[in-house]
């Protein structure tokens, strides 16, 4: 996201008459500079680096209030956390999730979604309002076979 978009978000949040807090801010500045979903204690350790510690009630207070407005979204990648992502405003994409070293990518899907969800509506009367698709496995750093180590 760019700059623009952290503008746009801030304003926006002013013009519904929300306070923009410095934590939010931050936060807002956190999401947007993130390559892949974090978790609260990631959050709160990146807050830590900025020099603006947050109690962990404040952070999920904060995240409460981005989930309500739609600017973030809670994503579960299977280790017992909840994670957060900024919402990606119509674009849904999934997550590559590493099982050894837990790097998560986002990526993109080819259409063939859109057959699935159409062929169960056809198929079982159900509408799909919206769907949760991870894949978890190794990555390619982590795929690499090991070398043994010489001595």
């Amino acid at each position: 996201m760019t700059l623009k978009t952290a503008h746009v978000l801030s304003e926006n949040l002013r013009a519904a008459g929300h306070r923009l807090t410095k934590a939010r801010s931050a936060l807002l500045d956190i999401f947007l500079a993130a390559a892949s979903p974090l978790s609260a204690p990631q959050l709160i350790a990146e807050l830590g680096k900025r020099k603006l510690p947050v109690n962990k009630t404040t952070v999920y207070r904060e995240l409460e209030f981005l989930m309500s407005q739609g600017i973030i979204r809670q994503i579960d990648l299977l280790d017992g956390r909840k994670h957060y992502e900024l919402s990606s405003g119509g674009a849904h994409h999934h997550h590559l999730v590493c099982n050894r070293c837990g790097t998560v990518q986002c990526i993109d899907l080819p259409r063939g979604l859109d057959r699935i969800t159409s062929a169960i509506k056809r198929t079982h009367a159900f509408e799909v309002t919206s769907h949760v698709l991870e894949f978890f496995g190794l990555c390619q750093r982590c795929s690499r076979p090991q070398r043994p180590k010489t001595k």
